[in-house]
């Protein structure tokens, strides 16, 4: 009975570790996905930010306004807005299946056509959708921290 109970422990321990780890490498993917977007964002790489956005996103500015993945590509292809630095200070992400969200702060200091602008502290909050092996960004709100 002692052997059948300290299997049954065994197994679910290497069951526990197992999914740990998946979920560890799926935090991963999605983390990765995120830095390529904030890569794109610096490098000014509209493709890239084409790919890594649904053609649906909704983005939310830390003013208020709500802008489409199409706005913001435009801005950033017309040179409307440069990311110059992105900061992360911070970043958390929390799974739901093949929907994960990222938790982050950030400094930045983006260049409007007006000139350059340091971005207090921002929490950003940034919704990935899994479809196929690809985690892609439905939607992201960013809030000024005071």
């Amino acid at each position: 009975m002692k052997t059948y109970i300290a299997g049954a422990i065994a197994a679910i321990a290497i069951l526990h570790v197992g999914v740990s780890a998946q979920k560890r490498g799926t935090e991963q993917q999605v983390l990765a996905a995120d830095d390529e977007r904030n890569n794109a964002m610096l490098k000014g790489d509209t493709g890239a930010l084409d790919k890594i956005s649904v053609d649906d996103a909704i983005i939310v500015t830390n003013g208020g306004q709500t802008r489409t993945k199409i706005d913001q590509i435009a801005e950033v292809k017309t040179g409307q807005v440069k990311y110059n630095t992105i900061d992360v200070t911070e970043r958390q992400v929390r799974m739901y299946d093949d929907v994960a969200v990222v938790v982050a702060r950030y400094k930045m200091i983006i260049v409007l056509r007006t000139g350059q602008t340091p971005v207090p502290d921002e929490r950003v909050t940034r919704v990935y959708k899994r479809f196929g092996g690809d985690w892609r960004l439905v939607a992201n709100t960013a809030v000024t921290i005071k």
